[in-house]
């Protein structure tokens, strides 16, 4: 009687420790959502958050390595070439790459999800001119087009917005496009402009709702790309200007560095890896809850 009792006990306990498990790991590959939160923070309050002004020189501490100390101060991350704080720019970069990130998302994400929409609802002329407008778009190379507009406007924030904006809304209008086609073949919109519904209101109550989700997952992952392409445009100073912190330009500045103070620009490196592989990450489960089938 005994024998037949522990069996099922332990079979019990092993399925309770195996479902704890399973449950763990499901908690745990949101891991970078944990990440982005702690940017998103850094990005709103980097003055609380840096311990010094991340502008202050000290040329008496200049390319001093992780934990130096001078005097009362204790430099984590090592000082750059004018005795800066490097733990402090770097909290202080955080802020200009998720902010062109997330306004360049969101201008190139309207606009561009916006034109898809219109040409795959509107038949006719209007939605090839469209389409080939951004399949010219997408044929121009990022950087020509960059320094063709940063040599026109001037190097800033802005005109990194204005750029990334101009070169990505044809990702939006491509999957908007496609996915508009699809619907409004579907009976439901053909019944729709049957009954004598406008343009605009099927795009907005029946095509809008069904692209909704691919273009959200597509906005997630193009977060990540944007903040690469800031930090580029800002290494060959296209971007943020000095003194201005910034994790391209730090990566500019530590260039010359890299084999007497690595520091310079491997943390600032660091942070730029983690925090594009979390949002890619991110897009990704995004992605699986959304479209389980993809």
């Amino acid at each position: 009687m005994s024998q037949t009792k522990v069996a099922p006990d332990f079979l019990a306990r092993s399925t309770s420790r195996k479902m704890k498990a399973f449950r763990l790991r499901k908690v745990l590959r949101w891991w970078p959502l944990l990440i982005i939160l702690i940017a998103l923070v850094a990005a709103a309050f980097p003055s609380v958050l840096a311990p010094y002004n991340p502008d202050l020189t000290n040329l008496a501490a200049r390319l001093e390595g992780p934990g130096f100390r001078y005097g009362a101060q204790h430099f984590l991350l090592g000082t750059d070439s004018l005795g800066r704080d490097v733990l402090s720019r770097v909290i202080w970069g955080v802020r200009p790459s998720v902010v062109v990130a997330v306004v360049a998302v969101l201008v190139a994400g309207v606009s561009g999800s916006t034109l898809g929409i219109v040409a795959g609802t509107i038949e006719g002329g209007v939605g090839t001119i469209i389409m080939r407008f951004a399949d010219m778009v997408l044929s121009i190379p990022f950087f020509l087009l960059a320094i063709l507009v940063v040599a026109a406007l001037g190097p800033s924030l802005v005109n990194v917005v204005v750029v990334l904006a101009l070169v990505r809304w044809p990702i939006y209008a491509r999957v908007a496009y496609g996915q508009s086609i699809e619907v409004s073949k579907r009976e439901s919109v053909r019944s729709a402009i049957a009954l004598g519904a406008r343009q605009w209101r099927v795009m907005r109550y029946h095509i809008l709702p069904e692209v909704l989700a691919p273009l959200i997952v597509v906005a997630t992952l193009e977060v990540g790309s944007m903040i690469v392409y800031e930090a580029a445009l800002s290494f060959i100073g296209l971007g943020t200007q000095p003194p201005a912190p910034s994790w391209g330009s730090m990566l500019s500045e530590g260039e010359q560095y890299v084999s007497t103070a690595w520091w310079i620009s491997t943390f600032p490196g660091l942070a730029l890896f983690v925090l594009a592989l979390s949002v890619n990450r991110l897009g990704d489960l995004i992605r699986d809850v959304l479209d389980p089938k993809s």
